[in-house]
């Protein structure tokens, strides 16, 4: 991914982040379904949402990847591209960029996902 490209994806995950209200009553089941290596920088991590709210709503899930020593680390936040009614479920790619290259290193157990 281009440096250019990557700026822009720190600053949309930053503006999403910053402006995503949680609707009271709102929860969120969430797992990481698949992580594939995308190159040395990149990780595609592919989540998987329920809402388990009584109110449609559309998540938006953090994921954070890491090697089991967490030596090759990163962070990346997007919003689901649909929103959810009450108990439907999605999956949806979330490309995280990945320190050091090590995107071939990080792994399930030792990454992990949250969706307000």
């Amino acid at each position: 991914m281009a440096l250019g490209a990557c700026a822009l994806v720190a600053v949309t995950v930053a503006v999403v982040v910053a402006v995503h209200v949680l609707a009271p009553g709102t929860s969120y089941r969430s797992s990481i379904a698949q992580l594939s290596p995308d190159g040395d920088g990149d990780v595609v991590v592919t989540v998987a949402v329920t809402n388990d709210s009584a109110a449609a709503a559309t998540p938006t899930c953090e994921v954070t990847v890491s090697s089991p020593a967490q030596l090759y680390t990163g962070t990346a936040a997007a919003t689901a591209p649909r929103t959810l009614g009450p108990g439907q479920s999605a999956t949806y790619d979330v490309l995280v960029p990945v320190g050091g290259g090590g995107s071939d290193r990080v792994d399930e157990r030792d990454s992990s996902v949250a969706c307000t």
